[in-house]
């Protein structure tokens, strides 16, 4: 199966981060770099645009159309999918954060076991989304 190489992944909550960081590295074999911020997870993907940015959308500090916007503006991470969490979000604002340009809003809690493969199908489908034909 296909999945990113590099996620950067930004969560306030600790075992959240602990959890995400076991599934993504351990099991699927990708390098994560962990973040407790929004602006360091801007600083790690302006050092080395990933391929993938999974953030909390309470970290974003902006709106997310401004968090989405400030992001894709930097040089190389025009193409980045973002991919937001949220432990819970309605219609409305699920259809917000796509309209900022989220590639998916993932509601928290996370399974260990299928968040994996959740979020590489989720990197695959932004993906196709983003690159140029």
């Amino acid at each position: 199966m296909i999945h990113p190489r590099r996620i950067v992944v930004a969560e306030a909550d600790a075992a959240t981060r602990e959890m995400l960081d076991m599934a993504l590295s351990s099991l699927l074999g990708t390098q994560v770099c962990m973040m407790a911020g929004a602006e360091a997870a801007i600083g790690a993907c302006r050092h080395r645009p990933p391929d993938l940015l999974v953030i909390d959308a309470a970290l974003a500090g902006l709106p997310a159309s401004a968090f989405v916007a400030r992001l894709h503006s930097n040089p190389g991470m025009a193409s980045v999918p973002v991919v937001f969490t949220s432990d819970e979000v309605s219609a409305g604002e699920r259809r917000r954060l796509e309209d900022a340009g989220a590639g998916a809003v993932v509601i928290k809690p996370f399974d260990p076991l299928t968040i994996g493969p959740r979020l590489c199908r989720l990197w695959r489908e932004a993906r196709a989304r983003l690159t140029p034909a």
